[in-house]
């Protein structure tokens, strides 16, 4: 052997080169002075607890399958764990630096009954874990974990097991709580005791919460003066007054807890959220437009990432918030801004609409580069409004507009952008990678001159495969669907598939009610899986030529 690896740090750049796990694993068998490198490098990172799990002996933790597409790792009672079952579990546990789950959707093979290898899900039993909780070894049981992500749906059930995972080594925490009882508002108040190095800390809930929660909540989210990204569910405004003076806070994504303060308290001895990058705020309950306007307007601090969540309030309001951030030069340097409206409290036959003007403020925020807006509200935008919001944001890379909700133009008429409106969003936004909008094509006029610009005028990203395009509740006619195939074609000659008529409001809508809405909802469904079809054909077809020329040009 070469003297050069005699040496740990050579070693170690060697195993860290992008080896495959199967490499990794033979480059531990080559030498003892190889294994313990390539073991680290090896169980660096996990994406759930299923391999350690896979250590044990099979008649400690068997593999049973109950569901068709999916296997769930189960204990046994045939015999206790023994100091050796426990040596092999901690050989690899100790090695484990990142965690992203208990779980994990990622589909692994499974042997069953001496046949070939079928991929199918993994799920981990609750008897497994309360297994781990007897480990003869001091807390917690992943001594050098880092990062830890415990998000999936078996991690909320066993969230009680996060004690026996977090340590003083933990600098980053990502979790998800689906019920707030005592014992796990207990647990997340023991958090920064446990992990006094936090960095990344992100607490999201569904439950409902109390007001010894939003106390936990404040008090948690205020432990650590070293902190650069925060998420939590709620905070008092005391709490956000001492957010207001860390240093180091880059990301901040709040729920202001009632009553929302009339006055902007932050931090009066020195400049407030002196780093911060990006910014989400709402409340709770959800304020008004209007309240929040005001509050936006006090604001002394100008993140580059504004994130905004808010009841529904009229027409004016929602101008009116716009006009707050456009007229305030200090968010000229805002690069992405996202409007979240929540109708709370829904008038039967009242419908909102987000009309051409109410969006003119945007156009003054020339440095933008994602502009997302979910309403609950009936968009009425137009080619011409299109084209001024996107003349005034040239470098718009994300374009979304109710992609949640769908345009509900119903009752009142098909959405009001054409196909050519199309042409000018993607001719104008060079840097466009996300476009949900929704277009009539039912009755635009599409020439043979507008597919010719069509092809003319598409740029360069739509090349790239990862471009995506959500056609929401558009509509297409039965006539000219191979017309809008064509021109679709065209336009993004290299996309593999785009979505319509999938939005997550779509079953929650009022107007679902009305079967006319319901039948057209299936009409326009089946007519755009015929479009998609026809633009993958086209497609094919255009590879395919292009290959008969090539070929031809190199022969000759």
């Amino acid at each position: 052997m070469h003297p050069a690896l005699r040496l740990d740090e050579v070693v170690s750049i060697i195993a860290r080169q992008g080896l495959s796990n199967g490499d990794l694993a033979v480059l531990a068998r080559v030498s003892r002075s190889f294994t313990s490198h390539a073991l680290d490098v090896l169980w660096y990172e996990l994406y759930s607890m299923i391999p350690l799990l896979q250590c044990l002996p099979p008649h400690l933790v068997r593999v049973e399958s109950q569901k068709a597409d999916e296997v769930t790792l189960n204990c046994t009672s045939a015999r206790p764990f023994t100091t050796a079952d426990w040596d092999v579990f901690l050989k690899y546990a100790r090695r484990v630096v990142h965690l992203h789950g208990a779980s994990s959707n990622l589909r692994r093979p499974v042997t069953i009954a001496r046949g070939e290898p079928i991929l199918m899900k993994w799920d981990v039993d609750q008897s497994v874990f309360e297994l781990l909780c007897n480990a003869p070894c001091p807390r917690p049981l992943l001594p050098k974990l880092r990062q830890l992500r415990w998000t999936d749906s078996t991690a909320q059930n066993v969230i009680w097991f996060l004690r026996f995972l977090l340590g003083p080594s933990v600098t980053e925490l990502a979790f998800h709580t689906s019920s707030l009882d005592v014992p796990v508002l207990s647990l997340v108040s023991i958090i920064p005791t446990l992990c006094p190095s936090m960095k990344y800390f992100s607490w999201l809930n569904t439950a409902k919460l109390s007001n010894y929660a939003i106390r936990v909540s404040s008090d948690v989210a205020c432990a650590w003066d070293g902190l650069r990204e925060l998420t939590c569910p709620a905070i008092s405004s005391h709490s956000l007054h001492r957010l207001s003076s860390l240093t180091f806070l880059e990301d901040l994504s709040i729920n202001l807890a009632e009553p929302f303060p009339e006055k902007l308290n932050l931090s009066p001895d020195s400049v407030a959220f002196p780093s911060l990058y990006r910014l989400a705020l709402s409340s709770i309950p959800y304020c008004s437009l209007a309240h929040l306007a005001n509050y936006v307007k006090q604001m002394t601090l100008y993140p580059s990432g504004l994130t905004l969540r808010a009841s529904s309030g009229s027409e004016n309001e929602f101008t009116e918030l716009l006009e707050v951030l456009s007229s305030d030069s200090g968010h000229e340097g805002l690069e992405y801004l996202r409007i979240f409206e929540f109708d709370t409290d829904p008038m039967p036959g009242v419908h909102q609409l987000l009309t051409n003007p109410m969006l003119r403020p945007v156009s003054r925020l020339k440095n933008m580069t994602d502009l997302t807006i979910d309403t609950d509200r009936g968009v009425m935008l137009d080619d011409a409004g299109i084209l001024e919001l996107v003349v005034g944001l040239p470098g718009l890379c994300t374009l979304s507009i109710n992609e949640q909700n769908g345009w509900r133009t119903r009752p009142f008429a098909v959405p009001l952008v054409t196909m050519q409106g199309l042409r000018q969003i993607v001719t104008h936004l060079h840097d466009l990678e996300r476009l949900a909008i929704a277009i009539n094509a039912e009755s635009s006029v599409i020439a043979e001159d507008d597919l010719k610009a069509a092809a003319r005028e598409s740029t360069h990203r739509n090349i790239d495969w990862n471009f995506s395009l959500n056609l929401l509740d558009s509509r297409v006619g039965s006539d000219n669907m191979s017309i809008v195939a064509a021109f679709l074609s065209d336009m993004f000659y290299n996309f593999q598939e785009f979505e319509f008529w999938s939005f997550m409001g779509l079953q929650s809508l009022d107007m679902v009610q009305d079967l006319e809405i319901v039948h057209e909802a299936r009409v326009q469904t089946f007519r755009w899986s015929q479009v998609q079809s026809l633009v993958k054909v086209m497609q094919e077809i255009r590879r395919q030529e292009k290959a008969r020329w090539t070929k031809g040009l190199n022969s000759s």
